[in-house]
């Protein structure tokens, strides 16, 4: 008799921890409010694989099968204290309409315009395939800025054929972040060496703030540092570039584009 009616209760402190464990893996390193989650990186040591999961976003799925369950729980507990029926069916009525209101709500879309005719992305199309860097590369430390400069990226960059070191995803790979780190000192030896490390056949180095119709979000990605390097910075970090590590450089109205020599 103990054990039944323990059961229910050990039965929901697993849909709640699992629920609660579940929302901090998918949160992976993305800082909330400035405080990075340490759920994913324990959860990375501890589970088998956490660490190579993908689409670590779609594990809140669990969190709101707990929500729905303890939220339809607490609203069967509080109807059966109501015993006038109008009552009950107003709260129903109620939770309906706001449901109703929330469907019908509408979400800001974000336009991303096809390459200009004279942009590195454009360039980046007339070239074979091989693996790609978009300097400044955004970690994911910078917040709401990562996902609002290398998403229009990624979508600039859909008909080039090359693969991007740099993304936007619900995902970061385990030493995303300190792989940016040493790209954005390009062409210092740490840089080169994760270059080599990633089989980088081509380096885009934006020198021109990147336009995101639909939003108003353009002044702080543009103004961050993190969208562009100014152009008489590129050209002292191209002179510090060493011999030999570049066979062609090709000029385009918002930046450069370089392609390296391959590795000896």
């Amino acid at each position: 008799m103990i054990q039944e009616r323990l059961r229910p209760s050990r039965n929901w402190a697993v849909i709640v921890v699992t629920g609660v464990v579940c929302f901090g893996i998918a949160l992976g390193r993305t800082p909330i409010v400035g405080v990075q989650s340490p759920v994913y990186d324990i959860a990375g040591k501890l589970i088998p694989g956490i660490s190579n999961m993908v689409a670590l976003g779609r594990l809140v799925v669990f969190t709101q099968f707990a929500l729905v369950l303890c939220s339809g729980v607490a609203l069967a507990w509080a109807l059966g204290r109501v015993r006038a029926r109008p009552v009950r069916i107003a709260i129903a009525g109620l939770l309906m309409t706001v449901v109703a209101f929330e469907a019908a709500a509408s979400h800001p879309m974000v336009y991303v315009v096809s390459p200009e005719s004279r942009s590195a992305n454009a360039l980046l199309e007339s070239l074979d395939p091989g693996t790609v860097v978009l300097l400044p590369a955004v970690p994911v430390s910078a917040g709401i800025l990562q996902p609002f400069t290398e998403g229009p990226r990624m979508v600039l960059g859909a008909n080039d054929g090359l693969r991007s070191v740099n993304g936007y995803s619900g995902y970061t790979p385990n030493g995303y972040e300190d792989a940016v780190d040493a790209l954005n000192g390009f062409p210092n030896p740490a840089s080169i060496e994760v270059l080599r490390q990633l089989d980088v056949r081509v380096v885009v180095i934006y020198t021109a703030g990147i336009e995101i119709p639909g939003t108003d979000v353009d002044e702080a990605v543009n103004t961050s540092g993190l969208a562009f390097w100014p152009p008489d910075e590129v050209e002292r970090r191209m002179s510090r570039v060493p011999d030999g590590l570049i066979a062609e450089r090709y000029d385009a109205a918002d930046g450069i584009v370089l392609e390296l020599t391959p590795a000896p």
